[in-house]
């Protein structure tokens, strides 16, 4: 598997005062992260839901994860994309 090149040097752990970061944690951002830098790579945007099959983890650790990123400025959100039957829309995520 190819290295990061974008989130090389990124801390996935909490960098402030609280709980630490478990290493389950730490594990699904890294996991997003990378989802992310390679739909980049390809020049496509990525949804939640390829993500979470991407990472093969549980959608609310794959949701948590894209918060996170979200707040500390790593990621933004592009859109959202309708799925096939019902249910809210989901976002559409890019660097």
């Amino acid at each position: 598997m190819a290295k990061s090149i974008i989130f090389a040097n990124t801390s996935v752990t909490n960098e402030t005062r609280g709980r630490k970061t478990s290493a389950k944690t730490a594990k699904v951002r890294r996991a997003v992260l990378r989802a992310i830098e390679k739909a980049h790579n390809e020049d496509r945007t990525i949804s939640t839901k390829e993500i979470v099959k991407a990472t093969k983890a549980a959608k609310l650790n794959v949701i948590a994860a894209l918060v996170w990123a979200e707040r500390n400025d790593l990621i933004k959100a592009v859109g959202t994309v309708k799925h096939a039957g019902r249910g809210r829309p989901m976002k559409v995520w890019d660097i």
